[in-house]
């Protein structure tokens, strides 16, 4: 929805249209995705696909709780990821400054030859 009822101020649940401005949002336009007065309707949404704003709201709901759900189920699996990430590369940390010791080490030695055979 482009206006959601929850949200808007009491003006703005009067259409804006100069020859109607009391009127009503009560429609939806699904051709627009637009609130709508019945006035509006007739003249500016003629030949639109038109709803009644609670079956649509709760259409919408409906829609938002379908994607909540998924957003939630992702969330928990990325969640999930991270975490046996985090736990690899704790288990690896060790490995990894063991390595660096053993190649330092080596190149230490490597070091010490070349010098010894320079003299």
């Amino acid at each position: 929805l482009k206006i959601l009822p929850s949200i808007m101020k009491p003006t703005e649940h009067l259409c804006s249209q100069p020859h109607h401005a009391k009127e009503e949002l009560n429609l939806y336009c699904e051709t627009c995705q637009l609130l709508t007065c019945k006035v509006c309707t007739l003249i500016l949404h003629k030949d639109h696909m038109i709803a009644d704003m609670s079956n649509i709201a709760n259409v919408h709901r409906d829609d938002m709780r379908e994607a909540l759900v998924c957003t939630q189920e992702v969330t928990s699996m990325l969640t999930r990821a991270i975490d046996a990430n985090v736990t690899m590369a704790e288990q690896v940390e060790p490995s990894k400054e063991n390595a660096t010791l053993i190649i330092t080490q080596a190149f230490d030695q490597l070091h010490q030859t070349i010098d010894e055979r320079k003299k």
